[in-house]
């Protein structure tokens, strides 16, 4: 399974030293015992049949023991188990003696070693449920995981893929941390990053449609099988909850991924495939982060670029520098008169920029449903200014990686992966000029970064995806500002969406204390 491997830079906003720690665990099990509790008391009506497939090989025991112990416990009890054994002659049959009562469990063995893909192949010709329940061989599911599932499918019935949040668990079970809060369905970070990772649970039909796992990946199996289900599903649900306990241990990607070079390999050619289904020409590189992919979009024409600033030649060597030579200059007050297929709003207080950033905007917003781009913003003293932006609470907007030091990669790497927003800051937004003009440009009535933010959200409303782009970094002296005295006309004015909550931000991370930071209590 491909991760992320930078858990010190990563993770220090959620989980610091042992103090936070004791205080994830706490938080994470009661919510469970709440979770146990509600299931109880609110019994679904509906008999969905879960298929949960294992593959197996030379798994430990105890850790079998505790996964299948996990498994009878849920609260929904409607599934089938399918184990299938990859461990040749050395293989698990001894163990799995006990569990024979059991007819909820079947389990395959095999005489030759099977490859992972092999593996959950053959278990998946058995699946017998509407729903499929993918699952490594040493880890555990909480007690309501499939309750929650199934929940989700009883209130919507045309979901396809499900995914849920996780965390990890140490080998001996007593320590649970460095848990992934997730945003809500977000193709771009897919393309990023395997985010989706576990729990995954992918609806029969589609996975028929799909086809099985493909040997020719293992290692990143999972990211390409995903991909594939992305690219057929027409409904992808996130349920914001710690569904899945990941062990752990020093021979896994969960524990470390350097030696595992070959998986990130795997990914890379598999993202590759992607992209070549969908028609897109990219070409995919590697982060220095383990399991991080940046994507290259590829070119087949170079349309003009309006630059919209009232200062040209202060800005003169930032724009050479962009290594973009369709463009043209136009006065803000005169936008209505620009040329360019794409508007670039560029603030005056820009300095320096990494070479090639405006032909990166442009590689990125002449994709399909892209509408607008903003790059990663940074302060001449080095502290990293923007790199996304979230809404809600009573800032109404909140930089991503806002005075954070210019090396740090940020929450499960967020500041270094190409994904989308609701919003990105104005002080450099690539913005196509039709969407721009198709939902009447600018509200007079706000001014400043509420302004550009007011922009995204109606650019979003019109059916448009909002892109970051890690790869565009620019140098600035200081921010654009924000007006308070507009922010209750801007509250009014998008009340629903600030009411809902911020999709590219999970719900049990803080917002008003500092972003991607653990609530002080689970969610109810």
């Amino acid at each position: 399974m491909i991760m992320i491997n930078i858990a010190k830079k990563v993770y220090k906003k959620v989980i610091l030293d042992k103090k936070e720690e004791a205080r994830y665990k706490k938080w994470v099990l009661d919510q469970e015992r709440k979770e146990v509790e509600y299931c109880k008391n609110n019994k679904l009506q509906t008999d969905i049949l879960f298929s949960i497939v294992i593959p197996l090989f030379r798994t430990p025991e105890k850790f079998l023991d505790e996964l299948i112990d996990s498994i009878q416990k849920q609260t929904y009890d409607n599934w089938e188990l399918i184990l299938s054994d990859g461990s040749g002659n050395n293989g698990l049959e001894e163990c799995l003696k006990k569990y024979e009562s059991d007819k909820r469990i079947k389990v395959l063995k095999s005489e030759k070693v099977l490859n992972i893909s092999e593996n959950t192949n053959r278990a998946l010709e058995l699946v017998k449920g509407e729903y499929i329940v993918f699952a490594d061989h040493d880890d555990l599911l909480p007690p309501h995981a499939l309750y929650q599932c199934a929940k989700a499918i009883y209130e919507n019935e045309s979901l396809d893929l499900i995914y849920s949040d996780e965390d990890k668990l140490s080998m001996n079970g007593t320590r649970y941390f460095q848990p992934h809060f997730k945003p809500d369905f977000n193709l771009e970070l897919l393309r990023s990053m395997n985010y989706f990772c576990h729990l995954v649970v992918v609806k029969k039909e589609l996975q028929q449609a799909v086809g099985m796992l493909n040997p020719e990946y293992n290692g990143a199996q999972d990211y390409d099988f995903v991909l594939r289900c992305v690219e057929q599903a027409k409904y992808i649900y996130h349920i914001p909850e710690v569904l899945y306990h990941w062990r752990s241990h020093s021979g896994s990607i969960a524990g470390g991924g350097e030696n595992k070079e070959y998986a990130f390999e795997a990914g890379r050619k598999a993202l590759l495939a992607h992209y070549e289904r969908c028609g897109i020409r990219a070409e995919v590189g590697k982060d220095d982060i383990f399991g991080i992919y940046h994507t290259e979009y590829l070119l087949q024409e170079h349309p003009l670029v309006s630059i919209i600033t009232d200062n040209s030649e202060k800005l003169k060597n930032v724009v050479e520098n962009g290594l973009y030579k369709e463009y043209e200059y136009v006065e803000k007050e005169n936008v209505g008169k620009a040329n360019g297929k794409y508007l670039l709003f560029l603030e005056e207080g820009i300095e320096k920029a990494k070479s090639g950033w405006l032909k990166k905007m442009v590689e990125d917003g002449a994709q399909n449903e892209i509408g607008v781009v903003g790059a990663k913003v940074m302060e001449k003293t080095g502290k990293q200014l923007h790199a996304g932006m979230i809404l809600g609470g009573k800032g109404m907007i909140h930089y991503v990686a806002e005075k954070s030091d210019i090396n740090d990669v940020g929450y499960m790497g967020r500041y270094v992966c190409t994904q989308e927003y609701s919003a990105v800051s104005g002080m450099c937004m690539l913005v196509e000029r039709q969407c721009f003009e198709a939902v009447g440009g600018f509200d007079d009535e706000l001014t400043g970064e509420l302004q550009y933010t007011d922009l995204c959200l109606k650019i979003r409303g019109a059916g448009y995806k909002v892109m970051y782009e890690p790869g565009a970094k620019i140098y600035i002296k200081k921010s654009i500002h924000q007006n308070l005295s507009e922010e209750q006309y801007f509250s009014k004015r998008w009340h629903n969406v600030l009411e809902q909550g911020d999709m590219y931000y999970n719900k049990n991370l803080e917002i008003e204390d500092g972003l991607y930071v653990l609530k002080k209590e689970p969610r109810n």
